[in-house]
């Protein structure tokens, strides 16, 4: 791989609290350095020097909520290709949402989705699993079970649950697990013809 020297770059790192303008010095695929000034003396001989005004580095993007034709809608998207868009923009882990048909709403749907990720996707694939049966908002799916195959959290997708008793069965078992619930705050009898502002 060789030395690859990176200079003028926005780094971005929240782990470390860094937001700067500064460079990057990899020696075979290792960063061995990395702020501002880390080129003072000039750039290592050999090295190959990628100049990156403007641009952001960063560690890999989490896409939480990505919604593709797989399965049951191939020919809109797959999970390959939806990995592929992702990591060309420096995504490099997504959750697939379970508004696909059929619905994500049981374990053999987990298995499927992160092996079809792990065999197909150059990025790291995740599941979220339905909240309700097929998105419906009327029954509770096995949130435990999908949790034990890798579900990651548990969404019902754009289908808000309106039923306030449902909603809190599932959040009262989700905690026994500390499952992650990524839920739309909309509540259909509320949200009337859409205007912002009562009057």
């Amino acid at each position: 791989m060789g030395k690859v020297a990176i200079t003028g770059a926005r780094l971005i790192d929240p782990a470390c609290s860094l937001d700067t303008i500064g460079d990057i010095f990899l020696a075979d695929g290792v960063i061995t350095a990395v702020g501002a000034g880390v080129f003072a003396s000039g750039i290592p001989d050999g090295a190959e020097h990628i100049e990156a005004d403007g641009l952001i580095v960063c560690p890999g993007l989490i896409d939480m909520r990505v919604v593709t034709g797989e399965p049951g809608a191939e020919h809109k998207e797959t999970i390959a290709s939806a990995g592929q868009a992702a990591a060309a923009g420096g995504v490099t882990s997504m959750v697939i949402m379970p508004n696909t048909d059929p619905v994500i709403d049981d374990i053999s749907l987990v298995d499927y989705i992160r092996s079809r990720g792990k065999d197909s996707a150059p990025v790291r694939v995740y599941v979220a699993g339905a909240l309700t049966k097929g998105l419906s908002s009327t029954a509770m799916t096995e949130l435990g079970l999908m949790a034990s195959a890798g579900a990651v959290m548990f969404s019902n997708a754009d289908n808000p649950i309106a039923d306030t008793g449902l909603m809190r069965r599932i959040m009262a078992y989700s905690s026994t697990f500390n499952a992650l619930i990524a839920h739309r705050p909309v509540d259909p009898s509320l949200q009337g013809g859409g205007c912002a502002h009562e009057s």
